[in-house]
């Protein structure tokens, strides 16, 4: 589904994921910042996460002002389950198409856990049924995916696949997270060619192995991940909009999103 119609296909708009700034957006003063920040880097659009408690209406005002898309949130998925209403309320005043969530760990358990094929089915039935809520409304609602999804059940599938297999591309789209897609062992351009229909978003952040051999999270183009090609790739399928995000940082946070935006700006020149 086509959730960004304005934007041409072959055209990428680059978003801000907040969730890399939680520690600076815990109140309206430093949301507004914050905002006024990412849009000095050269932002224009932004997925809401990890932001502390503010008036649905004054944020409204502040991305307006300052002309800040929202493009797609995460949210709680336990209150798409008790509060639907006020979700849907939310987003139509941000005028946000899309609802997301980080995955279903609320659902399925802490990860280490076996998850099993009765889990899942258990999950599925969950998200056709945020799914259909949304949809109703006029919403789209998209599941981001972490590495734990890909952990082979019982019956030899991926919990990924089953998931796919159950929820039909109408109630659930994806925000497919390349690192994390990278991490499960999965070939990120194979992934991208097979689900692109149902792809709404992608996630970019890059993987480096630093000098105690640890997998760690780096600002795009500073680790080992090819977003030229990757970038590249979201454009030829009609993927419209990546969300440039990094969990962790070993700088400010707000640097490291502006470093991710420049190299991305650079592939463009």
């Amino acid at each position: 589904m086509n959730y960004y119609p304005d934007i041409p296909r072959g055209e990428l708009l680059i978003a801000a994921q907040m969730y890399t700034i939680r520690e600076q957006i815990k109140t309206p003063d430093e949301i507004w910042r914050a905002l006024v920040k990412l849009k000095e880097i050269g932002y224009t659009a932004i997925q809401v996460s990890g932001m502390g408690e503010i008036d649905p209406q004054l944020f409204a005002e502040y991305t307006e002002e300052l002309g800040l898309r929202v493009v797609v949130t995460h949210v709680n998925p336990n209150l798409l389950l008790e509060n639907p209403n006020a979700i849907i309320e939310q987003h139509k005043l941000w005028n946000c198409p899309i609802v997301g969530i980080g995955g279903a760990w609320q659902w399925l358990g802490q990860p280490g856990v076996r998850y099993t094929t009765t889990d899942y089915d258990s999950v599925c039935e969950m998200l056709n049924r945020v799914g259909e809520t949304l949809r109703a409304a006029g919403l789209g609602f998209a599941y981001h995916n972490h590495h734990f999804e890909f952990r082979r059940l019982p019956n030899g599938q991926s919990g990924m696949e089953y998931i796919l297999e159950r929820v039909p591309a109408e109630n659930m789209a994806l925000i497919a997270d390349l690192y994390w897609l990278q991490v499960a062992g999965v070939l990120v351009e194979q992934f991208i060619r097979e689900h692109h229909e149902r792809i709404a978003l992608v996630h970019f952040k890059d993987l480096l192995i630093d000098d105690n051999n640890q997998q760690i999270f780096t600002e795009i183009g500073q680790g080992n991940m090819d977003y030229r090609l990757l970038a590249s790739l979201c454009k030829e399928y009609g993927i419209k909009v990546a969300a440039v995000e990094q969990d962790i940082c070993r700088r400010d946070p707000m640097e490291s999103l502006a470093m991710s935006y420049d190299y991305l700006q650079s592939l463009e020149e």
